[in-house]
C-alpha cells in the first residue's frame, strides 16, 4: 500500500489513518481522529458505521463500507454496512421458485382429486351421455 506522509492534525484523505507520521490503514479505534472509529481498516464517524465486521450483520450478510466520499478525510458520507451477499441470480432464482411454488398450488393438476370427487364427475359425465 502506498503510504503518503500525513499531519495528525488534519488526518489522511481516504479515511486512512495517520499511524507514525505515515497514512495506512487503521488497526484500532486510537488511530482514528475524534468521533471515528476503525472499520474494515477505515476510519468512520461513529454516526455512519451500522456494522463493523460480518459477525455484526444477520446471517449471509456482509459489512461493507459505501465508498470514498468527498471532503479531505474522504469519510464524510461513508457508512458501514450490512449487505446481502447473495448474489442477484439467487435472489431471482428464489422468487422464481417461489412463483413455481404458488403456480403449482393454484394448478388444478397439483394435487389428484379425491376419490369421490372422481367417482361424482364420472357419474355426471356417463348421465351426460345417456
Amino acid at each position: 500500500m502506498l503510504r503518503a506522509n500525513s499531519n495528525p492534525d488534519v488526518g489522511c484523505g481516504l479515511a486512512l489513518a495517520c499511524v507514525n507520521g505515515k497514512c495506512t490503514g487503521c488497526q484500532n479505534d486510537e488511530e482514528c481522529m475524534e468521533g471515528e472509529s476503525c472499520v474494515l481498516q477505515h476510519c468512520i464517524l461513529n454516526s455512519k458505521i451500522e456494522c463493523f465486521s460480518k459477525s455484526d450483520c444477520p446471517r449471509n450478510s456482509l459489512c461493507i463500507l459505501s465508498g470514498v466520499s468527498p471532503g479531505l478525510r474522504g469519510n464524510s458520507k461513508t457508512t458501514a454496512y450490512c449487505q446481502s451477499n447473495a448474489s442477484g441470480f439467487e435472489q431471482v432464482r428464489t422468487s422464481q421458485i417461489e412463483e413455481l411454488q404458488a403456480n403449482v398450488e393454484r394448478s388444478p393438476f397439483a394435487r389428484p382429486p379425491a376419490k369421490d370427487a372422481l367417482l361424482t364427475q364420472l357419474k355426471a359425465e356417463l348421465r351426460g351421455q345417456e
